[in-house]
Parts: C-alpha cells; sequence; structure tokens
C-alpha cells in the first residue's frame, strides 16, 4: 500500500503502516531475518532456563533494541541509496556507521544474553554459546554500497 499523506490519520492506520514496515524488513533484508533467528533463539534459550523475570524481560528489550536498531539501518540505505544512486564516500560512510550501530547493539545484546543465561551455564556453554550468538549478530554482517 502506497501513503498518500506522511501521516497516518489513526492509530490503527499507523500501526498497519508499522507493522507492513516490519514485514518489509523481514522479507528484504537478510540480515534482519537472521537477526530475528538470534531472537528466536534467545526466546527458547529464556523458555528453557527460566532465569528471573527481569533478566528475561532485559534480554529481550534488548533483543528487540536490536532488531529496531536492523530496521533503521535498513531504512537510512535506502534513503541513501535513494539520494545518491552513484558512489560515493559520504554515502558509504554514512551506511557504514549505520551498520556500526547495528553491531554495537548486538554486542550489548549477546552480552546481555549471556549475562543473564550465566547462572544457568557453565563455563564451557557460555563460551560457545557467545560464538553461536555472533554468528547470528555479526556474521551475516555484509555492507551494501
Amino acid at each position: 500500500m502506497v501513503r498518500t499523506s506522511h501521516r497516518a490519520s489513526s492509530f490503527t492506520r499507523s500501526f498497519y503502516y508499522a507493522t507492513q514496515g516490519v514485514v518489509r524488513g523481514f522479507s528484504d533484508e537478510r540480515n534482519f531475518r537472521v537477526q530475528c533467528l538470534y531472537g528466536v533463539t534467545v526466546a527458547i534459550l529464556l523458555l528453557w532456563f527460566q532465569p528471573p523475570l527481569l533478566g528475561s524481560a532485559l534480554a529481550l528489550a534488548t533483543v528487540l533494541l536490536l532488531l529496531a536498531a536492523e530496521l533503521a539501518n535498513s531504512a537510512l540505505e535506502r534513503v541513501v541509496d535513494l539520494t545518491s544512486p552513484q558512489p560515493c564516500r559520504l554515502a558509504g560512510e554514512a551506511k557504514d556507521m549505520a551498520a556500526g550501530g547495528v553491531m554495537l547493539a548486538s554486542f550489548a545484546s549477546a552480552g546481555i544474553v549471556l549475562a543473564v543465561l550465566s547462572s544457568e551455564l557453565r563455563g564451557e556453554a557460555i563460551v560457545s554459546l557467545g560464538g553461536l550468538f555472533m554468528v547470528f549478530i555479526v556474521g551475516g554482517r555484509g555492507g551494501k554500497r
């Protein structure tokens, strides 16, 4: 659906557009799908180990913030591509900075999730799980210019 104005006329319409943005991100952006898989993995681990509610909420919040950062990065990439169709150093730097923000958010999320789960896991499992998280949230980072 193409929007005819910049402002949604109702809460329902605003929610619809936001949902369409998430759906578009999932269908078009490989990194968003990889990070969704990370989120599902975190949710399963939280259900399995059942850490305290506050820790679980914090872990899930970091996953949602990571997904939001990835959607913002993808939106910025599209705007840059629209406004600068030819290769441009500043456009590339803008994309790299946005991707760097997603990378930092992914490190924060993985660290918090590991901290929340640390009391449930042995040291070797934490190291292995940390490597798995890094594959999910950083391994797929391929910048588009």
